[in-house]
């Protein structure tokens, strides 16, 4: 799906994707922990809660140009964390 057509005329013959992984509304997990056991038939019980906060985080760019061959399937670019495909529409 073409979201932004790219006039290289008009646009300039570079573009920067930018991403970033966005958390909705700042939310936090919480993921209980417990743990049971008997040692010599006494019984213990150890219990914790952990608690990750949701940030967004930058997840890396990639400067395109135009004159990549990307007219076909795509270029596939990669970040480090995020891979993903750019198709010029000619």
């Amino acid at each position: 799906m073409e979201i932004f057509h790219w006039l290289p005329d008009t646009n300039g013959d570079k573009m920067i994707y930018y991403w970033i992984e966005d958390d909705k509304d700042g939310l936090s997990v919480e993921v209980p922990l417990s743990v049971s056991l008997k040692i010599k038939g006494v019984g213990i019980s150890l219990g914790a809660t952990l608690k990750f906060s949701a940030k967004d985080e930058a997840c890396g760019s990639s400067i395109i140009s135009y004159c990549d061959p990307a007219n076909t399937p795509g270029t596939e670019y990669n970040t480090g964390r995020v891979k993903f495909k750019v198709r010029h529409l000619d």
